[in-house]
């Protein structure tokens, strides 16, 4: 397995199915509320935070010091405005901009400027195509149940409106559909699975319940 779900934060990963070839964000998904998800199960992965059973988010004692510059900014508004997970899935609407900015700073993404009808700019937010191939083959390969943040980011993929905008064959979505349910089999499945299932299931709420697309 490549170190790369070691390198990078669970939404660096994410951006890099997020955005479309042509550098644009995939609205169809809820985008700003599956990437706050992302950041949560981040927190928790590293042991920042945990889910209580009404879904209200507890900060934790981490040996983890913060891995990036919006850890250290989440955790201190969380010490001082606790929270639950669907205040935060609902209220992180600068998600996707702040995540893009570390998936540029990782060399998960390249932005450049695009031309609308030949003259209108807009920034694009390019992925290597290589790179999603080479996180789809960590997420496939031998020992990937074993990684905490290959489920994680399975469980990302293998949302509804995620599977039919990267359109997976049906092995693949039935490959990354195992991976992401490693936890159920688990006798205590930990903080992070069980932030991600919270987080998610309210991120997808929004497209369940016909919400508008961010």
């Amino acid at each position: 397995m490549s170190p790369l779900l070691d390198d990078l934060t669970l939404p660096e990963t994410l951006m890099a199915f997020l955005h479309t070839d042509d550098g644009q964000v995939r609205q169809s998904v809820r985008p700003v509320h599956l990437t706050a998800a992302a950041e949560l199960g981040e927190l928790a992965l590293d042991g920042h935070v945990d889910i209580e059973d009404d879904g209200s988010v507890t900060l934790l004692e981490s040996e983890h010091a913060p891995s990036r510059p919006w850890v250290e900014v989440a955790l201190a508004e969380l010490s001082e405005h606790p929270t639950t997970v669907e205040r935060w899935v609902r209220g992180r609407r600068d998600a996707v901009q702040v995540q893009q900015r570390a998936a540029l700073e990782r060399g998960v993404l390249s932005k450049d400027r695009g031309r609308f009808l030949g003259f209108i700019g807009y920034d694009r937010h390019l992925v290597a195509p290589q790179l999603r191939e080479d996180l789809l083959g960590d997420l496939e390969a031998p020992g990937a149940e074993e990684v905490p943040r290959a489920a994680a980011l399975a469980a990302l993929l293998t949302t509804p409106a995620m599977r039919r905008a990267l359109r997976f064959d049906g092995d693949r979505v039935e490959r990354l559909t195992a991976l992401a349910s490693t936890a159920e089999d688990a006798v205590d499945p930990g903080p992070m699975f069980r932030t991600m299932d919270y987080a998610i299931a309210t991120a997808v709420a929004g497209v369940v319940l016909g919400g508008s697309g961010d």
